[in-house]
């Protein structure tokens, strides 16, 4: 089965920079990132809610996204408030738009790239066109379970609750049994369980949550790491002191012969003066 072809679009400023070339390059059975475009001006948002904030409509961000007929889906990034305060929407049959507006900081304060986060929400996109055989077209909230299983289908009524699976974001089995009919590629469910266990934070930070989880153990090895450094230190040290010496000895026993021949030479002249 032929990879989901997929266009994301950068709508205005997104306040954090993201690695275009990170996202394209991520390796996956199922999508392709085919291009990543920047609407460099936004239209200003003209909707507002009941306590005064402005978000951005369905209606509008449908027009703003424009044209998707190119694409099976097409995913707009923005780092504004959406309709009913949700962090995505779809917004037509092949289209859905990501906020990043306060996402973002809840992502990054838990140490994971918004690289990883925007991977992470296009596995659930995918997962919905499979689940509806090539469109996402749907209420999707039809499809999600407000009880939090680290599951793509988890409804995440408030935002907070990302902090609770990003990293950790798997297919529930209650999920996989839904897939079961459907057309979809052979092992797609396992599959995705695989790929999705490559979310995970830097290895720095990962070592850092490791130390922090295990004070104690990781003062032991500190402890004994030093030791070992202390032991293999003297080591080295004894061995090129060993071999000083051994120079030395040369040095001086080459210079003592090539004086006392010099002596010789000397005498021998003398004699045949």
């Amino acid at each position: 089965m032929d990879k989901i072809k997929i266009n994301i679009r950068i709508l205005g400023s997104l306040k954090y920079k993201l690695d275009h070339d990170f996202i394209k390059k991520w390796t996956t059975n199922y999508f392709e990132i085919q291009e990543i475009d920047v609407l460099k001006k936004l239209d200003n948002s003209t909707t507002v809610d009941s306590l005064g904030f402005y978000y951005y409509s369905d209606n509008q961000l449908k027009d703003i996204i424009g044209d998707t007929s190119k694409y099976q889906i097409v995913v707009g990034i923005i780092n504004q408030k959406l309709e009913d305060d949700y962090y995505e929407r779809v917004v037509n049959e092949n289209s859905v738009v990501l906020s990043l507006y306060e996402t973002a900081e809840i992502v990054l304060k838990n140490d994971y790239k918004l690289e990883y986060f925007i991977i992470q929400e296009i596995y659930y996109y995918i997962a919905l066109y499979y689940r509806e055989n090539g469109s996402i077209d749907i209420d999707p909230f039809g499809y999600t379970h407000q009880d939090l299983k680290n599951c793509l289908f988890d409804f995440n009524n408030d935002k907070t609750d990302i902090a609770f699976s990003i990293g950790k974001i798997t297919l529930c089995d209650s999920c996989k049994e839904d897939f079961n009919g459907k057309i979809v590629p052979i092992d797609f469910v396992d599959n995705i369980r695989k790929e999705l266990k490559r979310i995970k934070k830097d290895k720095f930070i990962r070592l850092r949550d490791w130390i922090k989880k295990r004070p104690i153990l990781s003062l032991i090895i500190g402890v004994i790491i030093a030791i070992i450094i202390n032991v293999f230190s003297n080591y080295i040290y004894d061995l090129l002191k060993e071999e000083n010496i051994k120079s030395y000895s040369i040095d001086n026993l080459k210079i003592k012969t090539d004086t006392v021949k010099t002596k010789n030479n000397a005498g021998v002249n003398n004699g045949n003066n």
